[in-house]
C-alpha cells in the first residue's frame, strides 16, 4: 500500500494537521512529529484528525516519542510507531473507535430498514381502504382541472398608446467656447472651414502708352589716335545722363589715320517710342573696347520715335473686380458649406467670414497693355454652425419639465423651428429662440398590463382598458379556447401587442 508521510513542524496545530491530511491521496497516512518543540493536542483534536483520515478512506498512524501523545493516541485508537522504518515494517491495525462506530451505524441502519418496511405495510393497508381512495381520486381530478384552468387558456389583444403633442419654447445661446450642451440653453458653436477659388474677367478701362516706332539720327565719331580706327556696325552708344537711352550704329565706319579725323554714320535707338527722341549733343558714351580710341556725339537730335496709346487694366479695375469676386466667393462658400456639412441645423449667416486670401493673381498687371483682364483669387472662409443633434439633446433635457412620470418622447417626432433670428450680444454670444414640437407617449409595460388583466372576464378586461386614458384597444380580446370567457390566470399566457 502507498503511504503518505507528513512531517510536522513545531509551529503546526490541529487545523494545519487537518489541512495537510486533507491533501493526501494515499491509503495510509503517517504523521511524523518534530524532534524539537511540542504540539499540544487534546483528546477531541485527535478524534477529529482521525475522522478526517477516515473520511478520506485512509488509515492513520503517528511517529513520536512524546509519552503524553502516545497515551492520548492509545485512548483514541491511533497507532504510534517509534520511527518511520518501523512504521513501514509493522502491520497497521484499524482504530477500535472506527470499528465500533461502523458497527453502531450498521445496526442503526438495519433497525431503520425494519421500521420503514413496517411503516410501508401499514400505509398500504390504509390506502387500500375505499373510504380513502375515493376522496383521493376526486382530489386528483380537481388538481388536473386546476392545472388545465391555469395553463391551457391563452389570450391575445392589441392596444395603442394614446399620444399627445407638446410644444416647448427655448432660449438658445451659442459660443465656440461652450464645450457641451447645458440645461440652461447653451449649446456649442462649431467653426467649419472651406477653400473657395474663383476668377473674374473684365474690360480694361485704363490707358497706357507703349513704344511704337524707333527714333533714328546721325552720329559723329572722332579719332583719338594716330592710326586708322574701324568702328563695326552694331556698335552701341548711349546718353551720358539719366534716363540712359542706347543706340546702335547701322553700318561699318572707318576713321582715317590722324588725330581728330572724323566720320559720320546713321544709328537707330534700341528702344521704341518717344524716349529715343533725344536732343543734340546728348549721346556721348561708347560701350565696348572701341570706346578708348574714339569719341562720339550727335550734332543733331534723334527723331521719328513714337508712342502708341492702348488699353490697360487700372488699379480701380482690379479693386472693383476684387469686390465682385468677394461677393461671388462668399455665395459659393455658403453653398459649399451647406452641401459638404450634413447634419447641421443652423448656419449663422452673420458669421460667414473670409479668413485669409490664399493667393491672388492678376493678368495682365497694371500698366501692361491688355483690352481685357483676369483676376483669380483663392480664399479660406469660415462659418459658425449649430449641430442639429445638439439642439435635439437640449430639447430632450428641457422636455423633462413638461412630461409626466411614465411618459416618454418619440425622438423621431421632434421638430425644431427658429422663432427669432440669431443675434450677437455684447459678450459675442449668439442668442435666439426656438420652438420644439414633439409627440409624448405613455410608457406601457406589457408584463404589467398582462398582470392587471390576469383572471378578469373578457368584458372586465375591455372595460379596464377603456378606463385607462393612456390606452386604446385596437384589436378585440381573443381567448383560446373560444368557449373560455375569462382571461388566463397566468400573466405570461396573455399576449399583449402595443402598437406605436
Amino acid at each position: 500500500m502507498k503511504t503518505h508521510v507528513i512531517q510536522l513542524n513545531h509551529f503546526d496545530d490541529f487545523i494545519s494537521i487537518k489541512d495537510k491530511i486533507s491533501w493526501s491521496k494515499a491509503s495510509r497516512i503517517l504523521v511524523v512529529w518534530p524532534d524539537h518543540g511540542k504540539i499540544l493536542l487534546t483528546h477531541i483534536d485527535l478524534l477529529l484528525i482521525l475522522r478526517q483520515a477516515d473520511a478520506l478512506g485512509a488509515q492513520l498512524a503517528f511517529v513520536s516519542d512524546d509519552q503524553k501523545l502516545v497515551e492520548l493516541s492509545k485512548e483514541v485508537g491511533i497507532q504510534v510507531f517509534e520511527s518511520i522504518p518501523s512504521a513501514y515494517k509493522s502491520p497497521w491495525r484499524r482504530s477500535k473507535w472506527i470499528k465500533r462506530r461502523g458497527f453502531e451505524e450498521r445496526k442503526s441502519k438495519k433497525i431503520d430498514m425494519h421500521q420503514e418496511t413496517f411503516q410501508k405495510t401499514e400505509d398500504l393497508h390504509f390506502l387500500n381502504s375505499r373510504l380513502v381512495r375515493i376522496p383521493f381520486f376526486i382530489l386528483g381530478l380537481l388538481a388536473v382541472g386546476a392545472l388545465v384552468a391555469f395553463f391551457v387558456p391563452s389570450a391575445s389583444l392589441g392596444v395603442e398608446a394614446v399620444s399627445e403633442v407638446k410644444t416647448l419654447e427655448l432660449a438658445i445661446s451659442a459660443n465656440p467656447d461652450t464645450s457641451m450642451v447645458n440645461f440652461s440653453g447653451a449649446v456649442p458653436a462649431h467653426i467649419v472651414y472651406v477653400d473657395v477659388e474663383d476668377s473674374y474677367d473684365g474690360i480694361s478701362n485704363g490707358y497706357v502708352r507703349i513704344p511704337g516706332l524707333n527714333s533714328s539720327g546721325e552720329l559723329t565719331f572722332r579719332n583719338l589716335t594716330e592710326g586708322e580706327v574701324r568702328i563695326p556696325a552694331g556698335t552701341i552708344v548711349r546718353t551720358a545722363n539719366d534716363p540712359l537711352v542706347r543706340f546702335q550704329t547701322n553700318s561699318l565706319l572707318v576713321l582715317p589715320e590722324g588725330i581728330n579725323s572724323i566720320g559720320r554714320v546713321r544709328a537707330i535707338c534700341l528702344e521704341g517710342g518717344v524716349v529715343g527722341n533725344v536732343p543734340p549733343y546728348t549721346v556721348t558714351a561708347i560701350e565696348g573696347i572701341v570706346g578708348g580710341s574714339v569719341a562720339v556725339e550727335n550734332p543733331s537730335s534723334f527723331s521719328g520715335g513714337t508712342d502708341i496709346k492702348t488699353l490697360t487694366p487700372s488699379e480701380d479695375d482690379y479693386a472693383k473686380a476684387s469686390e465682385a469676386l468677394k461677393i461671388s466667393m462668399k455665395n459659393k462658400a455658403d453653398d459649399l458649406f451647406r452641401s459638404e456639412f450634413t447634419g447641421i441645423n443652423l448656419f449663422v449667416d452673420g458669421t460667414l467670414t473670409q479668413e485669409a486670401v490664399i493667393f491672388e493673381e492678376r493678368f495682365p498687371e497694371v500698366n501692361l497693355p491688355g483690352e481685357r483682364f483676369t483676376l483669380r483669387m483663392k480664399s479660406k472662409y469660415s462659418i459658425w454652425t449649430i449641430s442639429n443633434n445638439d439642439l435635439i439633446e437640449l430639447v430632450i433635457l428641457a422636455s423633462k419639465s413638461i412630461i409626466d412620470e411614465g411618459e416618454t418622447i418619440d425622438l423621431d417626432s421632434i421638430q425644431i423651428a427658429n422663432t427669432s433670428s440669431p443675434r450677437f450680444d455684447t459678450d459675442s454670444n449668439l442668442r435666439w429662440t426656438i420652438s420644439a414640437k414633439m409627440i409624448v407617449k405613455p410608457e406601457i409595460d406589457e408584463a404589467i398590463l398582462a398582470g392587471r388583466l390576469a383572471g378578469l372576464s373578457m368584458k372586465e378586461a375591455e372595460r379596464l382598458i377603456e378606463r385607462d386614458t393612456s390606452l386604446k384597444l385596437i384589436n378585440n380580446v381573443v381567448i383560446n379556447p373560444s368557449f373560455w370567457n375569462r382571461m388566463p390566470y397566468l400573466s405570461f399566457r396573455i399576449g399583449v401587442h402595443i402598437d406605436g
